[in-house]
Protein backbone atom coordinates (compact mmCIF):
# COMPACT_ATOMS: atom_id res chain seq x y z
CA UNK A 1 0.00 0.00 0.00
CA UNK A 2 2.78 2.06 1.29
CA UNK A 3 4.45 3.64 -1.49
CA UNK A 4 2.07 3.29 -4.59
CA UNK A 5 -0.80 4.70 -3.10
CA UNK A 6 1.00 6.81 -0.08
CA UNK A 7 3.50 8.02 -2.20
CA UNK A 8 1.96 8.25 -5.82
CA UNK A 9 -2.05 8.74 -6.03
CA UNK A 10 -1.99 10.50 -2.73
CA UNK A 11 -0.26 13.13 -4.42
CA UNK A 12 -1.95 13.53 -7.64
CA UNK A 13 -4.70 16.14 -6.45
CA UNK A 14 -5.00 19.06 -4.33
CA UNK A 15 -4.94 18.44 -0.54
CA UNK A 16 -5.14 20.37 3.04
CA UNK A 17 -2.96 20.16 5.49
CA UNK A 18 -3.71 20.60 9.07
CA UNK A 19 -3.64 24.56 9.38
CA UNK A 20 -5.24 24.59 5.55
CA UNK A 21 -2.23 25.45 3.28
CA UNK A 22 -3.02 23.93 -0.20
CA UNK A 23 -0.80 21.11 -1.49
CA UNK A 24 -0.84 21.29 -5.41
CA UNK A 25 -1.49 17.89 -6.85
CA UNK A 26 0.47 16.75 -9.74
CA UNK A 27 -2.45 15.29 -11.93
CA UNK A 28 -5.26 17.42 -11.17
CA UNK A 29 -7.57 16.22 -14.10
CA UNK A 30 -11.63 15.38 -13.97
CA UNK A 31 -10.79 11.50 -14.74
CA UNK A 32 -8.30 11.79 -11.98
CA UNK A 33 -10.80 13.70 -9.39
CA UNK A 34 -13.60 11.61 -10.37
CA UNK A 35 -11.80 8.63 -9.16
CA UNK A 36 -10.49 9.22 -5.63
CA UNK A 37 -13.05 12.62 -4.91
CA UNK A 38 -11.92 16.10 -4.24
CA UNK A 39 -10.60 16.69 -0.71
CA UNK A 40 -10.25 12.80 -0.05
CA UNK A 41 -6.87 13.37 1.32
CA UNK A 42 -7.46 16.85 3.12
CA UNK A 43 -5.76 16.51 6.68
CA UNK A 44 -9.01 16.36 8.40
CA UNK A 45 -10.37 13.11 5.82
CA UNK A 46 -10.63 10.23 8.02
CA UNK A 47 -11.65 7.85 4.95
CA UNK A 48 -9.67 8.39 2.24
CA UNK A 49 -10.14 5.94 -0.06
CA UNK A 50 -13.83 5.84 0.62
CA UNK A 51 -14.60 7.61 -3.26
CA UNK A 52 -12.28 5.50 -5.16
CA UNK A 53 -13.75 2.17 -3.62
CA UNK A 54 -17.00 3.62 -4.34
CA UNK A 55 -15.82 4.77 -7.91
CA UNK A 56 -15.44 0.41 -9.83
CA UNK A 57 -12.00 1.62 -10.69
CA UNK A 58 -9.60 -1.03 -10.96
CA UNK A 59 -6.95 0.53 -8.72
CA UNK A 60 -10.09 0.33 -5.90
CA UNK A 61 -10.41 -3.25 -6.58
CA UNK A 62 -6.80 -3.80 -6.49
CA UNK A 63 -6.88 -1.93 -2.92
CA UNK A 64 -9.74 -3.62 -1.67
CA UNK A 65 -8.06 -7.23 -2.64
CA UNK A 66 -4.69 -6.37 -1.02
CA UNK A 67 -6.06 -4.75 2.33
CA UNK A 68 -8.43 -7.85 2.64
CA UNK A 69 -4.83 -10.17 2.22
CA UNK A 70 -3.15 -7.67 5.03
CA UNK A 71 -6.34 -7.75 6.92
CA UNK A 72 -6.34 -11.91 6.91
CA UNK A 73 -2.37 -12.20 7.43
CA UNK A 74 -3.16 -9.32 10.92
CA UNK A 75 -5.75 -11.61 12.10
CA UNK A 76 -4.27 -15.13 12.07
CA UNK A 77 -0.82 -13.98 13.02
CA UNK A 78 -2.50 -12.78 16.09
CA UNK A 79 -1.45 -8.89 16.07
CA UNK A 80 -5.31 -8.02 16.28
CA UNK A 81 -4.59 -9.28 19.87
CA UNK A 82 -1.67 -7.76 21.03
CA UNK A 83 -1.40 -4.96 22.74
CA UNK A 84 -1.64 -1.74 21.01
CA UNK A 85 -2.97 -3.65 17.73
CA UNK A 86 -6.30 -1.45 17.85
CA UNK A 87 -4.08 1.18 16.69
CA UNK A 88 -2.16 -0.11 13.74
CA UNK A 89 -2.13 0.68 10.70
CA UNK A 90 -3.34 -2.58 9.04
CA UNK A 91 -6.22 -2.17 11.95
CA UNK A 92 -7.96 0.15 10.22
CA UNK A 93 -10.74 -0.55 7.74
CA UNK A 94 -10.35 -0.33 4.11
CA UNK A 95 -11.50 2.96 3.13
CA UNK A 96 -8.74 4.37 5.72
CA UNK A 97 -5.99 2.12 4.42
CA UNK A 98 -2.78 3.18 5.70
CA UNK A 99 -4.10 5.90 7.32
CA UNK A 100 -4.18 6.14 11.07
CA UNK A 101 -7.56 6.62 12.85
CA UNK A 102 -7.47 10.27 13.20
CA UNK A 103 -6.03 10.42 9.82
CA UNK A 104 -2.34 10.73 9.90
CA UNK A 105 -0.48 9.66 7.30
CA UNK A 106 2.47 7.72 8.92
CA UNK A 107 6.02 9.58 8.61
Amino acid sequence: IGGLFHDGIVRLIDRKDGEGNLWAGRLVTPVVLDALGEGSFDADSTEQWKHLLASRNQLGSVLNVTWTIYENFYQESGLAQSEGGEDMLIAQPVQQAGFYKDGRRPS
